[in-house]
């Protein structure tokens, strides 16, 4: 599975790889490794599989896409995300 950006835009500009399944990926290390180590407060699961089914469209239909496109990233919880809470790790802030 390639790892920087560029790799990872590369493979799915070559179609060695699709967006849905590099997220699939993602979200299978997720779900296997998350109960023990417990990065994650949320994952957005199925935005991420609907934006890679978009993004792999546009690639079928030989539309560029940016170099960040379907690259999976995690936010910290104290970056603001439309309708999600930014707790920043605080009780306090949770609700």
């Amino acid at each position: 599975m390639p790892q920087s950006i560029t790799s990872i835009h590369n493979s799915l500009i070559k179609k060695q790889l699709s967006c849905q399944e590099l997220i699939k990926s993602y979200l299978d290390k997720i779900k296997k490794n998350d109960g023990k180590i417990h990065a994650f407060l949320e994952v957005f699961g199925d935005e991420a599989k609907a934006k890679a089914k978009e993004i792999d469209a546009k690639i079928a239909k030989k539309e560029k896409i940016g170099l960040l496109e379907g690259v999976p990233i995690a936010l910290k919880d104290n970056l603001l995300y439309k309708n999600y809470i930014a707790s920043s790790g605080s009780k306090i802030l949770e609700k």
